[in-house]
């Protein structure tokens, strides 16, 4: 494996917390196997990421923004990686998990005929190739395996990996790319874009969810408080959801979003096993319920039997004292 290449994803001229964690994951990698690190950036606002990852230590920024004002398209984007593929010669491309690459990379994968391997946990070299461990069967068990071909896709489920410093670059070339699809057999209808200044669910470091115990949507207002303070994203369980709480993007389960928090904190979730495929690689797990036998105490590594709407406000409290807040 010689050649890293990072799926960027950027708002606002900003490369996302994800992306800063492959691409020093890549140089990690890189330096230890004498290889390369490039990045690919599709979008618009993509004029300051040349010093962002270069400070991360990669050499190549391969950028295409005429895509800044259409919509995504599977095909265009594939014929964009694709670019970039006959150029560099077969690499193993990083990207997170999030809908566009799961739609775009297994078929890329397909077209090119390499393996892809989705919801990574963790990379390792070796002499024979790319060790790689993803979970299985919500959790409950892990598989390693080792990529030895030349090119591979590697699809890594956020939060995955250490934050620490790498040196960066001595020079980074920047290559424009553009597509020549005029027909992506596609029609674009319409786009709902939901913007908030809340913490994206996915990437948080802190996540705070709630259940059915909650008994309404007003009463998620007392996980706001602690997530505010705290600085985290709230999420909440399928029956919460379902209950009409709140909406489905906050869902965390095998039918909502895959979290993987350094902290996550379950207030008033049994832990149904759906729930627990969503959550249980969170590094620390703090469970809130007055069951004493619920399921989630089985996986947490800290346990609070009470009442939630006592003890998250005694949280927050604390949590304040504790930050100077």
């Amino acid at each position: 494996m010689n050649h890293y290449l990072v799926f960027i994803e950027s708002k606002n001229g900003q490369i996302s917390k994800g992306s800063r964690d492959l691409l020093i994951k890549a140089s990690l990698l890189a330096n230890s196997s004498s290889a390369k690190v490039s990045a690919l950036a599709i979008g618009n606002n993509l004029q300051d990421l040349a010093s962002q990852v270069q400070s991360l230590g990669a050499t190549t920024l391969y950028v295409s923004d005429e895509a800044s004002n259409l919509p995504y398209e599977c095909l265009r984007y594939v014929d964009l990686l694709n670019k970039v593929w006959s150029a560099t010669g077969p690499v193993t491309i990083l990207a997170n998990r999030d809908g566009l690459t799961r739609d775009l990379l297994p078929y890329f994968a397909a077209k090119v005929g390499v393996p892809i391997v989705s919801d990574c946990v963790s990379i390792e070299t070796s002499e024979e190739g790319l060790i790689v461990e993803k979970p299985f069967f919500a959790g409950k068990c892990v598989a390693r395996g080792l990529l030895s071909s030349q090119g591979a896709i590697l699809v890594c489920r956020p939060n995955s990996f250490d934050v620490v410093e790498v040196a960066p670059s001595d020079k980074l070339d920047q290559v424009s790319i553009s597509s020549s699809l005029e027909n992506t057999k596609a029609k674009f209808e319409s786009e709902n874009q939901v913007s908030s200044e809340k913490v994206s669910l996915s990437d948080a470091s802190i996540v705070v969810s709630g259940g059915r115990s909650l008994k309404s949507g007003e009463n998620f207002a007392i996980l706001e408080d602690l997530a505010k303070t705290l600085g985290a994203a709230v999420g909440a369980s399928r029956a919460a959801v379902d209950a009409g709480y709140v909406p489905h993007e906050m869902q965390v389960g095998q039918t909502g979003k895959t979290v993987n928090p350094k902290l996550y904190i379950a207030c008033g979730i049994s832990g149904a096993i759906q729930h627990l495929a969503g959550m249980k690689t969170s590094k620390v797990i703090v469970a809130v319920n007055t069951d004493p036998e619920a399921p989630i105490f089985q996986v947490c590594d800290y346990g609070i039997v009470g009442d939630l709407f006592e003890v998250v406000p005694a949280l927050k409290q604390s949590f304040s004292k504790l930050l100077n807040q």
